[in-house]
Formats: structure tokens, sequence, C-alpha cells
């Protein structure tokens, strides 16, 4: 399930997907020709859906000067990382009803699979499985409104600029991260709603990491 319509989910994953590969930069201005001819399309869907990302509060459009990256302060992103904690948190209780060991071996699966994306250096890949890896459950937590939401939050991290990171840095935050992924599973296969609440919320979303989704 997406808010998105499809074409403006492409033209988002594209523009987070150039932001992450260096290929652009947060201040860089994001043109409807350069993004027409990188994905084979008409420029006016791309002008329609670049407004769109605007009104969403994603990107800032300038008359005359065209759109790009909405820079978010690091007391924005605080606060968008706790709504997102506390959001996550009751999607996942919610779910826990809906829950097989099917979606365990899922969740399993893509863990190891963001551990073989970062030992090779593959920031992108990570990010889309990690995304993954929560939808498991979040969208078995039967409410659409709060799915919706959680899409709205996480969308405003549009991209992470690794480039400008140190290797060895970004490894070993991204390492830990995902041992917490590991222990949201275990707290899932416990049924332990109370440890798996806390977690998300104050540890996997702590406020004090937002800092590193505005590199």
């Amino acid at each position: 399930m997406q808010n998105y319509s499809s074409q403006k989910r492409n033209i988002y994953n594209f523009i987070s997907e150039e932001i992450s590969s260096g290929k652009l930069t947060r201040s860089d201005k994001l043109t409807e020709q350069y993004i027409a001819e990188k994905l084979n399309i008409s420029r006016t869907p791309v002008r329609e859906a670049l407004f769109q990302l605007a009104s969403d509060g994603i990107l800032e459009h300038t008359p005359r000067k065209g759109f790009k990256i909405k820079k978010l302060s690091q007391q924005d992103a605080k606060n968008i990382y706790q709504l997102i904690g506390l959001l996550d948190a009751k999607a996942a209780i919610l779910s826990i009803p809906y829950l097989d060991e099917n979606d365990f071996s899922n969740m399993q699966f893509l863990i190891d699979a963001m551990n073989s994306a970062i030992k090779n250096k593959l920031y992108t890949k990570y990010n889309e499985l990690q995304r993954q890896f929560h939808d498991v459950y979040i969208f078995k937590c039967q409410n659409k409104i709060l799915i919706e939401s959680l899409e709205k939050y996480k969308d405003f991290f549009i991209g992470n600029e690794y480039c400008n990171i140190n290797s060895n840095e970004i490894q070993d935050l991204l390492l830990k991260t995902n041992e917490e992924h590991q222990k949201i599973l275990e707290y899932f296969k416990e049924n332990d709603l109370t440890a798996l609440r806390d977690y998300i919320e104050n540890v996997h979303w702590s406020i004090e990491s937002a800092q590193y989704d505005i590199w």
C-alpha cells in the first residue's frame, strides 16, 4: 500500500537514490529535464510529481528558480523521529496478532541481507532493505491511517549523503542499527509487547539518532 501515486513514488525514489549514490546533493537544484531524461518520461508528470512533493513539505519550490530538497533543522529531525518512534511502536504492537513464522523468516532474511549490503558498501540497497524490514509488520497493523502517517514522516528523510561520510563510520553505525533490527525480531518472537514497544520507540528511533538522517 502506498499513499503516493506510482509516478510520484518513482520520482521520490529516484531523487533519494541519486542523493545516496552521490550524484545529487541536498543543495542541488532539481530540474524537470534531468529527471525526465534519466527516467525516460515526459516532463509533465515530473513537474506534477515535484509540485506534489513540495506540497508534502519534502521539496521547496521557488518561482523561476525551481525545486530543491527542503532542509531540516536538527530540531525538526528530532521531532519527526519522535513521531515515527511512537507510530512505529504502535504499529508493531497492533501487528502481533497477524504475524506468523513466514513473517519472522522474512524479517531474518532481510536482516541478513542488510548485513551483507553494509559489508559490501551497498548503502542504497541497505536503505531499501531496512524499509522492507519495517514494512513486514507495519503493513499488517490493520490501521491504514497509521501506515500512511508513517510513510509521510519517513519520507522527510530523503536520501543519505553517504559519500560525504567516513566509510568506517557509516559501517559501524549501520551495523549497530541492524543489531537493533535483530533485537526487534527477538521481541516479536517472544511476544514481549512492553519490551518491543519501548525498544522501538526509545532505542531504535532515539531522537539522538536523528542527526544521522540529515548528514
